[in-house]
């Protein structure tokens, strides 16, 4: 018994745990900084004249938790943080906007209303917040290691340097969506833990809609190992030697991940209609809530060339639709893709990609700079894995400093509770 509880313990390397602390001191500085900016900002920006860096007024009707309020945690609780709590402290029986707050999915709010047995539901909220991205944190590293980094912390350093990270620090699902996504990918490819496996991947549909992009990534890497496994059997036989071709095509954990998918998505229906009395009624407030998404466009290549060639681009950097910052995000994102193949990361551009062009395929782009964010573990596996020397290493970390300088621009915005 005392073995077993050995082997379940988290004993991390140095290098491990000196990636996950620095990963908890970045997150820990953003949340000062937005706790600090968005109580004083008026001041800060009248003494050093920067009006011009942030155009726009500041969301004045997303109070339904606050109600304006001067609470401590304000700045870290805008536009989704005002839902999450609401929906934590009273569920989703209350209607109080068009939409009751059910377009967001259950498993964030209820881990919020679990951890309020103890604590506020804003110090819940961030001590869950704490609580996922370290255990992100741990399997990036882990899975950097696996796929042979020579310097896994890379990959850490630049996820949490991506423009939208400080999202990890407001009361968004971001942190539980990538701990889940983190704890699947390194069971699945690393570990082989059936069980571990199966249980994050089965709770993806509980955190967010983004989780039927990760399963398609899934169902595309099935495709890529089934033809290598084709292909490897046909280079046999024409070689005259049947007997060095692989025997069959390891199915098994794709279609027990396809079948845990269904159950969370089952489960996902269940809670509504167990709680509402609606099975779709989340569905239904996705179309009320007026965010232009719809699968059906991700099949559509005219409205994707529609959003490609920035036809509806807004003047603005800064929108709720359209923003010029989305546009340019969508094509950094997607030229990306070259890297990966480049450095013949197919594996990981399977995931990269379903993510990447579904987020910008299926509406009008709102909110698609945050959307990003569960992408870039993967694409910081591939050029992590792939830095070799430290000119490499040192021009990556060149390039995370300039993405924490806009991220902390962008944190500013959000925590004056202007539209990112």
């Amino acid at each position: 018994m005392a073995g077993r509880l050995r082997g379940m313990l988290w004993r991390p390397s140095y290098g491990e745990a000196r990636a996950v602390i620095f990963a908890l001191a970045v997150k820990s500085v953003f949340t000062l900084a937005m706790l600090a900016f968005g109580h004083n900002h008026a001041d800060i920006i009248a003494a050093f004249d920067l009006q011009s860096w942030f155009p726009g007024e500041p969301n004045n009707w997303n109070r339904w938790y606050t109600r304006g309020a001067p609470v401590w945690y304000a700045p870290l609780a805008h536009w989704d943080g005002q839902h999450y709590l609401l929906l934590a402290d009273w569920g989703y029986n209350i209607q109080y906007d068009n939409t009751g707050g059910k377009q967001f999915y259950p498993l964030y709010p209820l881990a919020i209303r679990a951890f309020s047995l103890v604590f506020s539901p804003a110090v819940s909220a961030l001590l869950l917040n704490y609580l996922f991205v370290g255990g992100f944190c741990a399997f990036l590293y882990r899975t950097g290691a696996h796929f042979g980094c020579r310097w896994p912390a890379l990959s850490v350093v630049m996820v949490m340097a991506f423009p939208t990270a400080f999202f990890t620090s407001a009361f968004y699902s971001e942190p539980l969506f990538l701990f889940l996504l983190g704890g699947f990918f390194h069971h699945f490819f690393c570990t082989q833990n059936r069980r571990a496996y199966l249980l994050f991947f089965a709770l993806l549909p509980l955190s967010r809609g983004s989780a039927a992009f990760v399963f398609g990534g899934l169902a595309l890497c099935a495709l890529l190992e089934f033809a290598r496994f084709f292909a490897a059997r046909r280079a046999a036989h024409a070689a005259e030697e049947p007997a060095a071709a692989p025997q069959m095509f390891a199915w098994r954990p794709y279609a027990e991940c396809a079948v845990v998918f269904v159950l969370g998505a089952v489960a996902y229906l269940a809670f509504f209609q167990i709680v509402v009395g609606d099975a779709f009624v989340g569905i239904k407030a996705q179309a009320r809530a007026n965010t232009g998404n719809s699968i059906a466009n991700i099949f559509n290549p005219a409205h994707f060339w529609d959003i490609l060639t920035a036809k509806s681009m807004d003047a603005k950097w800064f929108s709720i639709y359209h923003a010029r910052s989305y546009y340019w995000i969508m094509w950094i994102t997607l030229a990306a893709c070259a890297a990966f193949a480049a450095l013949r990361e197919w594996k990981l551009l399977c995931f990269y990609f379903s993510l990447v062009y579904c987020h910008a395929a299926m509406g009008d782009l709102a909110g698609h700079t945050r959307y990003m964010l569960a992408a870039m573990p993967f694409l910081a596996l591939a050029l992590a894995k792939h830095a070799r020397r430290r000119q490499h290493a040192a021009m990556i970390y060149a390039l995370c400093a300039a993405m924490f300088a806009l991220q902390l621009y962008l944190a500013a915005r959000y925590a004056m509770n202007l539209w990112v």
